[in-house]
């Protein structure tokens, strides 16, 4: 174009190649040095932190949901110019100019790390098609890892493909499973119609409604409510909704943020699906006490799993680092929660989810096993799963909240074998880097002998 100044022939040449053109002495041609961002943390940080385009434009993640925070807002004034264009004077000022700032995100590397390497073991033994780990400092709300796998490299754009560069923590939305019992749970203990010791038969290990069955994986015969939860079992849970309300049930879900966006500056979050009705059959409210007929995020989850922590108060998360602590909401009764989360702990100890117990720290969680729903057709797809694990820890004064949360897995399916072991690992990198305080083990507890005391 004869009216530009210059023309772009190739940008982001290599060193090597810019320094053969260069070398060619060509009239008019000249070598224009740029400077570009470079990732140190590469693909373990890929999807948390984005990239930017060829103008350093943010494109994906963080680069591109702080865009303005960062790049800075070019300003606008008014001004008075004379017949060849130059300022003469400055009449006022449309807009300010802002710069770009200094951004402070709350991201560990260390728990990044650890939790990457975590999870790509998994999916390599399970021969998993993908997942996700978060870490949460449930006390701030700060989120200290985000990890996704398939992964990208940021640094290296061979790498790029739509398929992976998706942010699945806050993009890709799935059926819970068995990882909504505890809230369930929850709003029985506040109805006054059951206490942890209420007995629920579950007997003969099938519940047929509607023409549907509710199966547990073994015949449990009567069970406490605590041990509903400990067993994990359908049926249990089920009984125990039926004598609830559907609504109620829907407001609890969505009091601990169920159906709704987290509200955590990541482009592309989805809310999920949790949808109130005016008629609900048998089957519909009792598959959505243990995690069917509703869709959620992993970061909606363990946003869930915080207010746990937090003793029933919902507080916000951020991946920006904070000064102070947040102020909460209180969305669940403090005497409830403190019954639900010694049922967690008991699913650690001697539950479904033994593999993730630690030597040196308490842990309480919940294992998830959610068939997935077909694309093709209505009902599920046979063989194809998605599990999790989710908890926190030190159970008696939680810091920290994990989830693992892993798609298509091979070589066993249920959240307790594929998902715990790995909370395990990175639970126990990431207390032992925070320094966080080692707790009484249950099991040392549960397991110590009365001394006997001669006199």
């Amino acid at each position: 174009n004869i009216n530009k100044g210059f023309v772009y022939i190739k940008r982001s040449l290599s060193p090597a190649l810019a320094s053969q053109v260069a070398a060619l002495g060509v009239r008019g041609v000249y070598r224009q040095r740029e400077y570009h961002r470079y990732y140190p943390a590469g693909r373990i940080a890929g999807h948390l932190l984005g990239f930017t385009d060829v103008d350093d434009r943010g494109q994906e993640g963080a680069e591109l949901a702080f865009e303005n925070h960062l790049g800075g807002v070019v300003g606008q004034k008014r001004v008075r110019r004379d017949r060849r264009g130059h300022t003469v004077e400055n009449l006022d000022q449309i807009s300010p100019v802002h710069h770009g700032r200094e951004l402070r995100l709350s991201i560990d590397v260390r728990i990044q790390f650890a939790a990457h390497q975590a999870l790509a073991r998994t999916l390599v033994e399970h021969k998993a098609t993908g997942g996700t780990a978060i870490v949460l400092d449930s006390r701030t709300g700060e989120i200290l890892a985000m990890v996704n796998l398939p992964e990208f490299n940021p640094n290296d754009r061979s790498t790029f493909n739509t398929n992976v560069m998706r942010n699945r923590a806050v993009t890709d939305i799935f059926e819970p499973g068995s990882t909504v019992k505890p809230f369930t749970l929850s709003l029985a203990l506040q109805s006054g119609i059951f206490t942890p010791d209420t007995k629920i038969p579950t007997s003969p290990g099938v519940l047929v409604l509607d023409r549907r069955r509710i199966r547990d994986i073994r015949d449990y015969g009567v069970l406490t409510l605590a041990n509903v939860l400990v067993k994990s079992s359908n049926i249990g849970t089920a009984k125990i909704a039926l004598e609830l309300n559907p609504s109620q049930l829907v407001a609890t879900l969505q009091s601990v943020g169920f159906g709704q966006l987290t509200g955590v500056e990541l482009p592309g979050e989805r809310s999920g699906v949790l949808q109130p009705k005016e008629r609900w059959r048998l089957s519909e409210h009792a598959t959505l006490s243990y995690g069917y007929g509703l869709s959620v995020t992993a970061l909606q989850l363990a946003r869930a799993y915080m207010v746990l922590a937090n003793g029933g108060v919902l507080k916000p998360i951020t991946i920006r680092r904070r000064e102070e602590l947040p102020r909460g909401e209180r969305v669940l009764p403090s005497d409830v929660v403190g019954q639900i989360n010694q049922m967690l702990e008991h699913v650690v100890v001697k539950g479904t989810g033994q593999r993730a117990r630690l030597p040196s720290y308490r842990v309480a969680g919940k294992t998830g096993t959610a068939q997935k729903p077909s694309k093709t057709r209505r009902g599920y797809e046979d063989g194809k799963y998605f599990s999790s694990f989710i908890g926190f820890l030190p159970a008696e004064n939680p810091q920290l909240c994990i989830g693992v949360f892993v798609d298509e897995p091979h070589n066993g399916y249920y959240g307790g074998v594929v998902a715990a072991p790995a909370v395990k690992v990175i639970a126990e990198k990431s207390a032992n880097y925070l320094g966080i305080e080692p707790s009484v083990p249950v099991m040392s507890m549960l397991e110590q002998k009365p001394r006997v005391v001669l006199k």
